[in-house]
C-alpha cells in the first residue's frame, strides 16, 4: 500500500493510528513502530512529501494523538496502572506466541493450562507438533524470500515492527505486570501477511510436497478456529451462572462472598458491596490478606474463581478448610462453596 500512497490511503493509515492509540496506552507504542515502518518502506523523502501535500490530515491526526497522550499522562499521574495480579514470565511470553500463531485451538483450554501448566500440553502434542511444523515452513518460506530478495526496506520495516513487542515485554518484566496476547494484537496483520506470502510461494512450487504443506497449514488453522469456537475445552468463564447462583442465595437471605472479578458480577446485575453490614449484596473479597477475613461475618456461600488471581495470599483457601466449606457446584472457572453444618 505504501509505495503508491494516495490521500485516501494515507487517511486510512492515520485513522488506524488514531484508533490504535485511542484503544489503550500500549497503542501509542505500536503507533511509533508503525510510523517507523512507514518511513522505512517509503523513504524519509517520500514521507516528507506526504506531510507537505496532506498537511491537514497529519495535523488532525497529530492533534488527536496529543490529546490521547495528555489523557494517558493525566491517568498515570492519578495512579492508574496495569494490573499487578500476575507478572511476566518466560511461560507467559511463550503463551503470547502460542495464542497469536494459532496453536490455542489445537491444545488444552486456558483453565487447564492455568491449573496443570505445561503438563496439560502432553495429550495434544501430536496436533501441536504437526501444526508447528506447518507454520514453521510457511513462515520460514516468507522470511527466506525476503532474505534472498535482499529487500533492505522490508527488512528494516520488519525490525521496526519487532521493536514494540520487545519493548512491551521489557516493560512487563521491569514493572511486574503480565503481558497477554491482546497486548500484541497489532502483530496479527503482520503475521497474516507473512502467512499469505509463505503460502503463495509454497503453492507456486512445482513439487507436490509444497502444496501438501500449504493445505495442511490451512486445514489445521481452520480446525484450530473451529475448536476455539465450538469445543467445551475453550469455553469462557461462566460468570452468568455464577452470578445467578449468588443472586439466588441472596434471595434466600444467605450471606454471599464474591471472590472473582467485580466487572463480571456487575455485568450480570449482581449487587456487590464492601460493607460487611449489607445483606442485600454479595461481599466483594479480592486477594484478602491473612487474618482480615476473620473480621467479616461468616457467609453461607462463597463464589470463588481463579485463586492465583483472586486469592494470591491463600487467605480464603485457609478459611475454606478451617470452616468446613464444601464444594456445592463447579462451573467453568468457578467453584461454589457452601458451609456445611457442624
Amino acid at each position: 500500500m505504501f509505495p503508491t500512497t494516495s490521500g485516501f490511503h494515507l487517511a486510512l493509515f492515520l485513522l488506524g493510528l488514531v484508533v490504535l492509540c485511542g484503544s489503550s496506552l500500549l497503542g501509542m507504542v505500536w503507533a511509533v513502530g508503525a510510523l517507523a515502518a512507514m518511513a522505512a518502506l517509503l523513504s524519509l523523502r517520500r514521507v516528507v512529501s506526504l506531510v507537505k501535500r496532506y498537511w491537514y490530515l497529519w495535523l488532525a491526526a497529530g492533534g488527536l494523538l496529543v490529546v490521547f497522550a495528555g489523557y494517558y499522562l493525566w491517568a498515570l499521574s492519578l495512579g492508574a496502572r496495569a494490573s499487578a495480579s500476575a507478572t511476566t514470565t518466560l511461560e507467559s511470553v511463550c503463551f503470547v506466541g502460542y495464542e497469536l500463531l494459532g496453536f490455542s485451538g489445537l491444545g488444552p483450554g486456558r483453565l487447564e493450562l492455568r491449573t496443570a501448566g505445561m503438563a496439560a500440553l502432553r495429550p495434544h502434542l501430536n496436533w501441536l507438533a504437526l501444526y508447528g511444523v506447518a507454520i514453521a515452513i510457511v513462515m520460514g518460506a516468507a522470511v527466506l524470500q525476503e532474505v534472498r530478495g535482499r529487500n533492505l526496506r522490508h527488512l528494516v520495516s520488519a525490525l521496526c515492527c519487532g521493536v514494540p513487542p520487545a519493548f512491551i515485554v521489557a516493560v512487563g518484566c521491569v514493572s511486574h505486570f503480565r503481558v497477554l496476547g491482546r497486548h500484541f494484537a497489532p502483530m496479527v496483520p503482520i503475521l497474516l501477511l507473512l502467512s499469505a506470502s509463505g503460502l503463495a510461494w509454497l503453492w507456486s512450487r512445482p513439487g507436490a510436497w509444497a502444496r501438501v504443506v500449504a493445505l495442511a497449514f490451512c486445514g489445521l488453522s481452520l480446525l484450530s478456529c473451529l475448536s476455539l469456537r465450538l469445543s467445551p475445552f475453550h469455553e469462557k468463564d461462566n460468570y452468568r451462572a455464577a452470578a445467578a447462583w449468588a443472586k439466588s442465595a441472596l434471595s434466600k437471605g444467605q450471606l454471599v462472598w464474591w471472590n472473582a472479578a467485580g466487572v463480571g458480577a456487575q455485568y450480570y446485575d449482581l449487587p456487590l458491596t464492601t460493607d460487611p453490614g449489607r445483606g442485600d449484596a454479595a461481599q466483594l473479597v479480592l486477594n484478602p490478606a491473612p487474618g482480615t477475613l476473620s473480621h467479616l461475618p461468616l457467609p453461607q456461600v462463597i463464589i470463588a474463581s481463579k485463586p492465583d488471581l483472586h486469592d494470591g495470599q491463600l487467605a480464603l483457601a485457609q478459611l475454606l478448610r478451617e470452616q468446613r466449606f464444601q464444594p456445592a457446584c463447579q462451573l467453568n472457572a468457578f467453584v461454589i462453596w457452601e458451609r456445611s453444618a457442624r
